[in-house]
């Protein structure tokens, strides 16, 4: 037998070629994608400039454009230390500081896009800290920013209409306002001219009186659609705001939380947490806001027009001393503004939970008002309250309010209590006047309703309950149930109707056709009602059949002799 001869056969160049191909093709794919995973775990992910890399240790103007300029040496300088001029470029502090003379800006830069400026120690004693015109997709972030003086800003995203700044972000940065006594009027982060941006998990502290944390001025231009979320504010003096909305429209101030510190000085005007003034189509959702300090109020809106429509919504407001009303509409146009589902509670004399002097028809839905030493309620030029938490003696004089709850109805059948559909409900109130007629779903169900417990106005209180629910369909019985908003609030209830039917009865003995010569007789015989209601023959009662027969004994002293059919 002769053996198989073992191949010695080599493989070509092209095979070998292919193979360290495909291994070096694998094995770079591995890596990026490796790379890729470990940025998107450390949130490096987002936008840095890859080019050119300098490092730099003195103020200049950066002109390359796709470059990192890397800080090697904190600075002192008189007037505006960085000027950015181009575009696409990163300015890293490094953990460096830069500190100025009190005039001139720290960082500035006048509309070039993708510009990043971060991890700066301390930028000081500037007239504006970092300044942003008409920009867009910049970031600023991990940066401690203090704007100290008098009219001096920490941080501006600014632009006029014909240039607005857009789609930029300021996040993590540690922001102080103001420095010490008598300085006045400045600002954390002051927005003018901005919109489609975000302003984000920044801890803001203002030591100075009439500051502002946040300051978004919309004016003429129009800006809006800003989003200001997660920061934390705290005011350390009177006289100021944690965030400001001016002009301003479609902006979202978000799960912010704001504290104001007590200091010695009485004020006697309008401050507050959150406070917006001649601002329409907001949204103050989420925030908590503490007021520790004499009138001065948790939030303030303040002639936001005929169609305000300022959403106010899951909010925590608490004041501690006088006059410092949770939430307070002033006098002025401000119309239809919308609270909902927030959670008030004020301590000091004085401090009612809502003040709505100028508020005209506001809507409170789902709140929770605590005034522990003052009115729930005072001002009101018309609100209506739905399912509203408040005591309802505890209101001004001169308060105009509807109270209203809900109520959700169901109709059942009376024998199986299968859900019946078509069934008419109507609604009757105290006066008997009829508030709401439906018919039930598939479910057996209606529209839930928001009914009138009482309407309030200048100290005359008319009420509207208690209501009269009937459930009325053809081949069934009629039912009506009555309830006292008064006493239930909001509720649920279930009407139960039985099938229109009549009842079977039958006369076993006397006979039909039987000769009656006594004038009582007893009469034997059954009764049956199909839908398991009570039995009554001549208003006797019978009892409940439940589907059996039942026999029953009738005596009528009043028959008289004769023949009976």
């Amino acid at each position: 037998m002769k053996k198989r001869k073992q191949s010695t056969k080599k493989p070509s160049n092209e095979q070998d070629n292919a193979h360290h191909s495909l291994l070096v093709a694998i094995t770079l794919t591995l890596i990026i994608l490796a790379l890729l995973g470990i940025a998107e775990l450390t949130g490096l992910a987002g936008y840095e400039v890859a080019g050119v890399n300098t490092v730099i240790g003195s103020c200049q103007d950066l002109t390359t454009e796709n470059s990192t300029y890397t800080l090697n040496q904190s600075i002192t300088v008189s007037g505006t230390c960085f000027n950015i001029n181009a575009s696409n470029v990163t300015l890293d502090g490094a953990g460096f500081n830069i500190t100025g003379d009190g005039s001139g800006v720290g960082v500035w830069n006048r509309g070039y896009a993708n510009v990043t400026i971060k991890s700066f120690k301390s930028i000081a004693s500037f007239d504006i800290g970092i300044n942003l015109t008409s920009v867009v997709a910049n970031e600023v972030y991990n940066n401690t920013v203090n704007g100290g003086g008098t009219n001096k800003h920490a941080i501006t995203l600014t632009g006029p209409w014909t240039a607005l700044s857009t789609t930029s972000s300021l996040r993590n940065n540690t922001i102080v306002s103001g420095s010490g006594a008598g300085e006045t009027f400045g600002k954390g982060i002051f927005v003018d001219g901005a919109n489609t941006s975000n302003i984000t998990e920044n801890s803001i502290t203002a030591t100075s009186q009439l500051s502002i944390g946040i300051d978004i001025d919309g004016g003429s231009v129009g800006a809006g659609a800003l989003i200001v979320s997660r920061n934390s504010i705290t005011l350390q003096s009177s006289l100021s705001n944690g965030v400001r909305l001016r002009d301003e429209e479609g902006t979202k101030i978000v799960e912010n939380n704001v504290t104001m510190i007590q200091d010695s000085a009485v004020v006697s005007t309008t401050y507050g947490g959150v406070y917006l003034i001649s601002s329409a189509h907001n949204n103050i959702s989420q925030n908590r806001i503490m007021v520790a300090h004499n009138t001065t109020r948790g939030l303030v809106i303040s002639s936001s027009g005929t169609d305000g429509n300022n959403s106010v919504e899951l909010n925590t407001i608490t004041t501690n001393l006088s006059n410092s009303d949770a939430i307070y509409i002033t006098t002025g146009n401000s119309a239809h503004n919308k609270l909902r589902g927030n959670s008030v509670t004020t301590y000091g004399n004085g401090s009612s939970a809502y003040d709505l002097e100028g508020g005209i028809n506001t809507s409170i839905t789902n709140d929770i008002l605590i005034a522990s030493t003052s009115n729930d309620i005072v001002n009101s030029a018309h609100a209506t309250l739905t399912n509203v938490t408040f005591n309802r003696t505890d209101t001004g004089s001169t308060v105009n309010i509807t109270v209203r709850w809900y109520v959700s109805t169901t109709v059942k059948n009376s024998t199986n209590t299968a859900a019946l559909q078509n069934i008419n409900i109507t609604t009757y109130n105290s006066s008997v006047a009829i508030v709401d007629s439906q018919l039930s779903d598939v479910n057996g169900a209606i529209l839930q309703q928001s009914l009138t417990e009482f309407i309030k106005f200048n100290g005359t209180t008319t009420y509207a309950t208690p209501h009269n629910f009937t459930a009325v369909a053809s081949g069934y019985v009629s039912n009506s149930t009555v309830i006292n908003l008064t006493a239930t609030n909001s509720t649920t209830i279930t009407l139960s109707i039985a099938t229109n039917e009549t009842p079977i009865v039958s006369v076993t003995s006397p006979s039909n056709n039987s000769y009656l010569s006594v004038t009582g007789v007893s009469i034997v015989g059954t009764a049956f009602d199909p839908n398991g209601a009570s039995v009554k023959i001549n208003d006797t009662g019978f009892g409940t059949n439940v589907g059996t027969y039942e026999s029953w004994n009738f005596t009528n002293a009043s028959l008289g002799e004769g023949r009976y059919s």
